[in-house]
């Protein structure tokens, strides 16, 4: 999780102010004690609030077995994705593979121009190309307009905590479209911002098709470009879902329109960067 900061914050059900610490993954908020740690107040890790007025510790005889080394969640079955473990929860990874996919990989990272199977001539068939290779992959894949915003952003929360950061060295150094143009915290404050203003739209309105298809190129863009093969793998045999890339390119909204459709063209601008090296026109 990443560290907001301290506040104070009225704790329902208790009556009090508490000055606690506040951590956040995604939707997932949690506050703790800023002393001992001790978790007071969470919000949507079980899809609603939770709080502990004494704290969320145990305190007492403790059950030995859930101690057990390694964790339950290492092993088979245990969680949603495992990386290296093999099913007994131990580490499998073979030093010389692993060197070798990584500086495969970071080949891949390196060379900026993609080769011409990865072109398309316009936007729309840029798009029909690159859908066509994701579609050939493992990894199961969904159209743009079956996703909802809340969704993607809940899927790039997880690539960028699986992303390799080696990568991102790569592109930083150069300037390079496929770069992480934000840390986390300001992404988060960046979707907040624009979701406060994007409410007073109707539902129906193109702004909200703008953001969805930015994110669902920029999820792309992150799984691609920052993930390494077997993190790719993982993701595929774990069932996890990514979309294809919108067909339209949305234009530059007009004079006089919502100030979100044109916040929302903004960001969409940002996300929208591989045109630039896939479509030639």
């Amino acid at each position: 999780m990443f560290y907001i900061g301290r506040e104070n914050i009225g704790v329902e059900y208790t009556g009090t102010t508490m000055e606690l610490e506040h951590f956040a993954f995604g939707p997932h908020h949690l506050w703790s004690h800023p002393e001992t740690g001790e978790i007071i107040r969470m919000w949507q890790p079980f899809n609603g609030l939770q709080v502990f007025p004494e704290g969320s510790y145990i305190t007492g005889e403790q059950d030995q077995s859930l101690f057990e080394d390694p964790p339950p969640e290492c092993k088979k079955g245990g969680s949603l994705f495992r990386i290296k473990c093999d099913d007994n929860g131990y580490n499998n990874e073979d030093e010389d593979e692993a060197k070798a996919i990584l500086e495969s990989d970071m080949a891949r990272a390196i060379e900026p121009v993609p080769r011409d199977e990865y072109k398309g001539e316009d936007f729309a068939e840029m798009s029909a190309v690159l859908n066509g290779w994701l579609e050939e992959g493992d990894t199961e894949t969904r159209a743009c307009d079956e996703w909802t915003t809340e969704e993607l952003q809940q899927l790039q929360a997880m690539l960028y905590l699986a992303r390799e950061s080696k990568f991102d060295h790569v592109y930083q150094g150069v300037e390079d479209n496929r770069r992480m143009r934000k840390e986390w915290d300001e992404i988060e404050r960046d979707w907040a911002g624009l979701t406060e203003l994007m409410e007073g739209l109707d539902s129906n309105h193109v702004a909200h098709s703008v953001r969805r298809d930015g994110h669902c190129h920029e999820a792309v863009m992150w799984y691609v470009h920052h993930l390494t093969e077997d993190v790719k793998k993982v993701m595929a045999e774990a069932g996890v879902v990514i979309p294809l890339l919108s067909m339209q390119r949305h234009e530059q909204p007009m004079e006089g329109e919502h100030e979100a459709h044109h916040a929302a063209h903004a960001v969409y601008g940002e996300q929208v960067t591989c045109s630039s090296c896939h479509a030639k026109y």
